[in-house]
């Protein structure tokens, strides 16, 4: 998988109430440890106990309220090849406007140029 870390400052998830423990906790691993890059979920994974489907059940919460965004990435033959995380120290309602896009096999993904990656 890609990840693309959108990192500032504000770290508004930190003050949301509307996430949970281990949700934070998820966030604080990937803003604070991971580098925009190459990884994978084992490695994201490592510091927690925690199983696959509660990993998976994290991250569905966490891109219910828009502080984490995928996009499956398919090869020219229609099989997913990785999938591309971008994620965001607020959610999507309250960040400004995307003024630049990245392209990776011919995806075009909005990329805000006002935060660090």
């Amino acid at each position: 998988m890609l990840l693309i870390i959108h990192s500032s400052e504000k770290k508004m998830w930190m003050q949301d109430t509307s996430l949970s423990l281990q949700a934070k906790g998820l966030m604080l691993v990937l803003t604070t440890q991971c580098t925009s890059g190459t990884t994978d979920r084992e490695t994201i994974m490592s510091p927690f106990t925690n199983g696959a489907s509660s990993f998976r059940a994290t991250l569905e919460h966490l891109r219910i309220r828009d502080y984490i965004r995928t996009y499956p990435v398919r090869s020219d033959a229609g099989r997913y090849t990785t999938v591309i995380w971008e994620v965001f120290d607020e959610p999507t309602s309250e960040r400004t406007k995307v003024d630049m896009t990245i392209s990776i096999n011919g995806i075009q993904f909005p990329v805000k140029t006002n935060t660090a990656c």
